[in-house]
C-alpha cells in the first residue's frame, strides 16, 4: 500500500510506531511496539474511523509498557498480551473530556487531553 502518514511515541524501553497506509481503496492503520532492541514485540491494525482504538494514529500517549488512547468512549489503556496488542481497561468517565482526536500527554499529576478548545488534567483512580 501507499504510506500516507507515520508517527511515533516512546515510553522508557518501547517505542510505539503508527503508519497509515491507503491499500485497495481503503485506509488502514497500523501500529508495531518495538523493544530497546529492535525486536517487535507485538502489533495491530484497523481501518481508519472505524470505532476501534487504532481509528486514529495520532494523539496517544505512552507510560512504561502501557499506552493511553483516547477515544470518543472516554480514554482507553492499551497493553502487549503475547505479540498482539489488546485493550485492557476502559474509563469511561473520561468520555465528557475526550473524543477520538484528543491529544493525551502523560504528567506527574495525571493525563494531560488536549481538544481544540480546552485542556484537563485528568487523575484516574
Amino acid at each position: 500500500g501507499q504510506l500516507i502518514d507515520a508517527t511515533c511515541v516512546f515510553s522508557d524501553k518501547l517505542a510505539w510506531f503508527f503508519t497509515s497506509t491507503h491499500e485497495a481503496g481503503r485506509t488502514l492503520n497500523h501500529c508495531s511496539v518495538i523493544g530497546a532492541n529492535g525486536e517487535i514485540k507485538a502489533s495491530a491494525q484497523a481501518e481508519e474511523n472505524d470505532g476501534s482504538w487504532l481509528e486514529n494514529i495520532r494523539g496517544h500517549a505512552p507510560a512504561g509498557n502501557s499506552l493511553f488512547v483516547a477515544t470518543d468512549d472516554g480514554i482507553v489503556r492499551i497493553e502487549i498480551q503475547g505479540d498482539q496488542l489488546a485493550k485492557t481497561r476502559d474509563f469511561p468517565d473520561t468520555e465528557p473530556f475526550v473524543d477520538s482526536n484528543s491529544q493525551l500527554f502523560v504528567g506527574s499529576d495525571g493525563i494531560y487531553t488536549v481538544g481544540k478548545k480546552e485542556i484537563f488534567v485528568l487523575q484516574m483512580k
